[in-house]
């Protein structure tokens, strides 16, 4: 299990467990949902998809200072892109790490997102 660099070590299910307790937003389908928590060296997105079958694909663009994504280490910089790919009743979590936990962060993003039959 991967360990990320927080005000403590956390694992990666604690990062996801504090996403967890943020608000959900939808996509253009109420049972399409993602969560973001947001913390002083870092951010977790958590992704899920209840759309009876339909898979959920998403690109996400992410201003950033500070943040890689945590397993695609040599992506970094101030402009960060990945993509989900989800099928019905699936979720996935997607981690960005600070860089320099000494320095802050900041984030912005946009997304654009489709659903395509199973």
């Amino acid at each position: 299990m991967s360990r990320i660099t927080h005000d403590h070590l956390l694992t990666e299910d604690e990062f996801v467990v504090k996403a967890l307790k943020a608000e959900k937003r939808e996509f253009s389908e109420p049972d399409a949902t993602y969560q973001l928590h947001v913390s002083t060296v870092g951010c977790c997105f958590y992704f899920v998809n209840n759309v009876e079958g339909k898979t959920l694909n998403a690109e996400f663009k992410i201003n950033a200072t500070n943040l890689e994504i945590v397993g695609d280490e040599g992506q970094s910089g101030e402009q960060l892109l990945f993509n989900v790919s989800i099928p019905s009743g699936e979720s996935c979590h997607k981690i960005l790490a600070a860089v320099n936990r000494r320095e802050t962060i900041s984030i912005g993003m946009s997304y654009s997102h489709s659903f395509a039959d199973e």
